[in-house]
């Protein structure tokens, strides 16, 4: 077997344990080691360690690379081959340690294409984002950050460290920090691109990006530029077979008629469908009944004299008819962002200053699918008797009512109109300027002042309710408003252009966030110790951030369907601080002990609104012997208020319900098809119902046909910090055998332990609702309307749950989490094996989660329900596995390179078999990706070279797993919905 063989089946055989991130279970240095076969985790042997480095999570510079937290280093490299071009999120939270959460291919229209990164399952805004070591400008008053904006084409490496930093960096560390370290010299010209093509042939993405560095005044000075374009086609639920029946609802695109509290005859029903030839009884009078364009009348559940389309997206199911409304839904927005990125820098002597400024400019369009007239809270209409398009079959049911002259309610889904789009443009921009040098040969300071601002122009079409009021309200039907007017007993596409203009409105919110800081230093040397120099910094920081919202008068106005009211808004918080951080070497050199030192780290801040908090945390790191070390720490964390806690008004959100059934708890309560009305405590559920105002006259028939529901959230200005209490403690193996074996072999397994109190939020109303009906056995056992968990669920005069349902975030949560992070890096130079020289280099990485506990409890009497290993959690709306991994083995030859990647996530139990007693809905398996990566750098010339590349993800094309007991639901933050893709990629130096 020749050398060539042996290097394929070594590869194929320890591709089974290999992932693509270059991560070190320590701090890496800045620069590269001497040595290229070095580990970038041990100090370079040329380094006489004069050149301190500054490890994140600490603010003093150390001569080792050695961290006391748990530091996961990516090279910019992995993040090249881990998504859609441009999107960086994508590879960072495949990564174990992150729960994936919305990102910038997800649609959801709250944050529209952003890419945000969430540590630990517990929040984005539970974690802080650095650019240097430095704040970078939040894109939202909820103050989490786009990780878009960082200079791609700049990034160095990427250190993710977990636990509270907040003595460190402020509020908001929490649950730690991710520090996106730039290239600190460039010189010349790069220029690179990338594209991504999914299989599915459509939803490819482009990168491309130009940097260019020079040095001057014989190299006291610097500057570096870098531009960069990233755009990314959309993706519609219709091009994957998967969810055909997504976001599915009864909705038609022919009117049904809900009667209310004044139900028909069900004489008068057997007489108009006896005209059909149905017998008498098969239709309820107590149920919706729909109109045929022909002006007959039919019943959509079970399915009788329907007349109307039956084709791909209108067709029955489960025996009723369904809208699978998601076809037209963007599953991947359309995005097209600009980046800027420009830092200069010039030593006088003593001194030297710098500067730097980033702009980001975007533009997501996401679609949704078209919405319907009663399919949610603001989109109900009532429709008066004397509307002249009413068909004869139905005004026989009408006028057969204890009150043949009330108003009535009907959905229409309306086709005719473009689906409801949501486009975001955002502006944002960065600048900082500081200064730094000596005070004595160890002692040094540094000052900076940043300022940014943060534009976004939202705009959400739609349709206008009043308009559409007014036309079913007009005694023509609206003909003088519109042409041929709005008669919704007909197919949609016979409303004339003109109505369709007159129906369709649009609003715009525009908002700035701008955030000031200004932070000054001095550290140095206090006192020489046996150990070493007692090292310490001390600082003061000033915080200032501010927002404004403006809403158009339609949006006020709650005209702008499917959005409803939005209210203007602003506010502003201001934080003074006081730091200090001490690094003690305590014992060195001595049996058991190669070195002992002990961090420790203080501050205070002072806020505007709430007064004065400390943090603090103590930290150790014990290098014993042969390369094993030990570690751990403590920290006191906060998370002040953001803005949007602090002052946002009422505010819609989307609340899925799922469909009623026998044996799970979904949908409306009140529903006769939910377990509530069928199980044991009916009759008090009955009750409750009535209690909240569904009629008595259709209390034994009543349906909720909607699965989402939009209650509101308003902000709350009497809020005090959330504070987090982090434990973290590891060991770290480097090996210094020289056997070819473990020579470059290392390990690092850290258990972590987060626990939160106080944490702001409001009762999710969809444990608010099963609450108030008891789905837990002791929430409200009397079924007592006054209950706390019933107060917020407002329901109008159908029984039908209102967006008027609202509750005010409070602190009133605790969360912990608790679990052990391992990671193994192994380097294997095959000519230590006899294959020759030149047979290359095999290496693998190995990162891994074991989620131990992730406890919730919602508020101080609801019971702690641990989440771990459930299918969604409480604050993450995303699975949460015990077990999550990545793998990578690669072989690298010259300037050749190919890496195997696998992406494990475990099995996970639905998330009702840890809310509800009983449940049988069934979980996720555990589900692997495969990616493969190719990678040739070809040396042009000196210094100049071309990189090649490409490379599959979910090579296998893994099928979407479906989440929770309705078909077409997943998780698209984990779980891959786009499929096989491709990309090839080119960067050229010069």
């Amino acid at each position: 077997m020749g050398v060539g063989y042996k290097i394929i089946a070594v590869l194929l055989l320890s591709s089974c344990s290999g992932v693509a991130f270059a991560q070190d279970a320590s701090a890496p240095p800045e620069k590269k080691p001497a040595d290229a076969n070095q580990s970038a985790t041990e100090p370079s042997k040329a380094d006489d360690g004069s050149n301190a480095i500054v490890v994140t999570g600490s603010l003093i510079p150390r001569r080792d690379y050695v961290s006391s937290s748990p530091i996961v280093s990516t090279s910019s490299e992995s993040l090249a081959t881990s998504g859609p071009a441009g999107t960086i999120d994508k590879g960072l939270s495949q990564l174990p340690q992150f729960t994936p959460t919305a990102g910038s291919g997800s649609s959801f229209p709250n944050r529209l294409g952003q890419a945000l990164l969430n540590l630990r399952g517990l929040g984005s805004n539970r974690m802080l984002i650095l650019l240097d070591g430095r704040r970078i400008q939040p894109s939202a008053p909820d103050g989490t950050v786009d990780v878009n904006l960082i200079p791609t084409s700049l990034i160095d490496t990427v250190e993710t460290i977990t636990g509270g930093a907040s003595a460190t960096y402020g509020s908001d560390a929490i649950t730690g920090v991710v520090n996106f370290k730039l290239l600190s010299h460039f010189q010349g010209l790069r220029l690179s691109s990338q594209l991504s093509l999914p299989e599915i042939n459509s939803g490819a993405s482009l990168n491309a990006s130009g940097t260019y560095g020079t040095a001057f005044a014989e190299g006291r000075g610097s500057v570096i530029l870098s531009l960069d374009y990233t755009h990314r086609d959309e993706v519609f639920a219709k091009e994957r077979p998967f969810y055909v029946v997504t976001r599915s609802n009864a909705i038609l695109p022919l009117a049904t008629v809900n009667f209310g509290g004044t139900l028909p005859s069900q004489a008068a029903v057997d007489t108009v469908f006896g005209t059909y030839g149905i017998a008498p009884g098969s239709v309820s009078a107590k149920r919706p009944i729909g109109v045929n364009y022909d002006g007959t009348l039919f019943s959509p559940n079970p399915v009788i004299n329907y007349r109307g389309p039956l084709d791909d997206q209108f067709f029955e199911f489960n025996g009723g008819l369904i809208n699978s409304a998601g076809r037209d839904y963007s599953i991947q927005p359309t995005m097209d962002r600009y980046n800027a990125y420009a830092r200069a820098s010039y030593d006088l002597g003593e001194v030297e200053v710098y500067a730097s400024g980033l702009y980001n400019h975007s533009k997501v369009d996401v679609n949704i699918s078209s919405i319907g007239l009663g399919q949610i809270a603001s989109a109900n209409v009532s429709i008066p008797v004397s509307n002249p398009f009413i068909p004869a079959d139905l005004r026989t049911l009408l006028n057969s009512r204890s009150n043949p002259n009330a108003n009535f309610a009907a959905t229409y889904l309306l086709t005719s109109i473009p689906p409801v789009q949501f486009r975001t443009i955002g502006d944002i921009y960065q600048i900082l300027g500081g200064a730094k040098g000596k005070i004595t040969e160890s002692w040094s300071w540094n000052a900076y002042a940043t300022y940014g601002k943060t534009k976004t122009e939202q705009t959400i079409t739609g349709f206008s309710l009043s308009r559409v009021q007014q036309l079913l309200d007009a005694a023509d039907g609206g003909n003088a408003l519109c042409q041929g007017g709005l008669n919704i007993f007909r197919a949609p596409e016979d409303i004339s252009p003109a109505c369709r203009d007159y129906i369709a409105n649009s609003g715009t919110v525009d908002s700035d966030f701008d955030q000031t800081v200004l932070n000054a230093s001095v550290q140095g040397d206090i006192v020489q110790l046996p150990a070493g120099p007692l090292q310490m910094v001390f600082g003061a920081e000033y915080r200032h951030n501010s927002f404004d919202s403006r809403p158009t008068a339609n949006f006020v106005a709650g005209d702008v369907v499917p959005q409803g009211k939005i209210l203007p808004a602003r506010g502003s918080q201001s934080v003074k601080e006081f730091f200090t951080e001490a690094l003690i070497p305590v014992l060195r050199d001595l049996p058991l002990i190669e070195s002992l030192n002990v961090g420790l780290a203080y501050r205070y801040s002072d806020y505007r609104t709430f007064g004065g908090v400390s943090t603090y945390k103590a930290d150790v790191d014990w290098s014993l012997f042969g390369g094993l070390m030990a570690r751990g720490g403590y920290s006191h964390a906060i998370r002040a208020p953001s803005l949007s806690d602090l002052y946002t008004p009422a505010s819609l959100t989307s609340v899925a319900l799922g469909t009623p059934g026998a044996t799970n708890k979904n949908g409306d309560p009140c529903d006769v098809r939910s377990s509530y009305r069928l199980g044991a405590d009916a009759a008090q559920v009955k009750s409750l119902c009535l209690a909240q105002g569904v009629p008595a006259s259709i209390i034994d028939s009543y349906t909720f046909t909607n699965t989402n529901v939009f209650p509101s959230t308003t902000g709350n200005p009497n809020l005090k910090p959330e504070t987090a209490d982090t434990y973290t403690v590891g060991v770290v193996w480097r090996s210094r055998f020289s056997t070819p074996v473990l020579r470059r072999f290392q390990v690092s397994v850290d258990y972590y332990n987060i626990k939160v109190e106080d944490a702001i939020g409001s009762v999710p109303f969809l444990n608010s609702l099963r609450n108030c009906f008891n789905a837990d056995d002791v929430s409200n056992p009397t079924y007592s309307p006054g209950n706390i968990f019933c107060g917020g669920i407002v329901r109008n005069s159908l029984g039908q749950i209102t967006q008027d349902s609202t509750a005010p975030v409070l602190n009133l949560a605790a969360y912990k989490t608790q679990g052990i992070d391992s990671q193994v890096d192994w380097r294997l130079p095959l000519d230590d094996f006899g294959l020759g020289r030149g047979a290359g280099t095999l290496s693998f990485n190995y990162v891994a989660t074991r989620l131990l506990k992730f406890v919730v409890q919602s508020y101080a009497s609801a019971p702690a329900l641990d989440f771990a290993g459930s299918s969604q959690g409480s604050i993450t709306n995303s699975v949460l596995p015990k077990w999550k991994s990545v793998l990578t083995t690669t072989y690298e030859n010259g300037g050749a390179a190919l890496s195997f990647r696998w992406r494990y996530i475990g099995k996970v139990q639905d998330v009702s078999r840890v809310t509800t007693v009983g449940s049988t809905v069934p979980g996720v398996p555990a589900v692997s990706y495969f990616d493969l990566n190719a990678k040739y750098t070809l040396g042009l010339a000196k210094e100049r070279d071309l990189e090649l590349r490409a490379g599959v993800s979910n090579l296998t094309n893994r099928r979407i797993p479906q989440v929770g007991p309705v078909p077409g639901t997943t998780d698209p933050t984990t779980y891959d919905i786009i499929g096989r893709t491709f990309y090839i990629g080119a960067t050229i130096k010069l």
